[in-house]
């Protein structure tokens, strides 16, 4: 697998990247794939097969990514599908779409969203994950979890 490092910025002249390094939001992102279209007109980059991305300190593994970025080349918005997982200090979340909104600092994910910690699986309908506060909502919430194992970290995915 050739991989190669470049920055968020000349993302528009590589096409042969597997790995993409940037500072996005004082966050280094690195994003790995077996393939890699860039749509520099329409500010889109897309990678598929065998995706690993990792922002901060958090994880994410699935099947194909869109990144959608500004005129100056910082990250926008994450698009991750096909069998979503989401990492990050203990916390796992599973599901079939996952966006990360990057100014709000919210990741949503659809699609059968589970949430696992501690021991403790949660569902829902959706699940959002405020990346600044910790908060989590799960609408139509279902599950098992242990009120003191959940409370006893303010930041489940800090």
């Amino acid at each position: 697998m050739k991989i190669a490092i470049i920055n968020i910025f000349l993302v528009l002249f590589s096409f042969s990247s597997k790995l993409i390094a940037a500072d996005i939001l004082n966050k280094n992102i690195q994003i790995k794939s077996d393939s890699l279209k860039i749509e520099s007109s329409a500010h889109k980059a897309f990678f598929s097969g065998n995706v690993t991305a990792k922002i901060g300190k958090i994880n994410f593994f699935c099947g194909e990514i869109i990144i959608t970025y500004n005129d100056k080349g910082e990250m926008t918005r994450l698009i991750a599908s096909k069998n979503v997982k989401v990492i990050k200090n203990g916390t796992t979340v599973t599901s079939q779409k996952a966006v990360f909104k990057v100014k709000k600092q919210l990741i949503l994910l659809t699609g059968n969203p589970t949430l696992k910690k501690e021991g403790n699986t949660l569902k829902g309908r959706t699940i959002e994950v405020n990346i600044d506060t910790g908060t989590i909502n799960i609408i139509d919430a279902t599950g098992t979890f242990s009120l003191k194992s959940l409370s006893s970290t303010r930041d489940p995915v800090k």
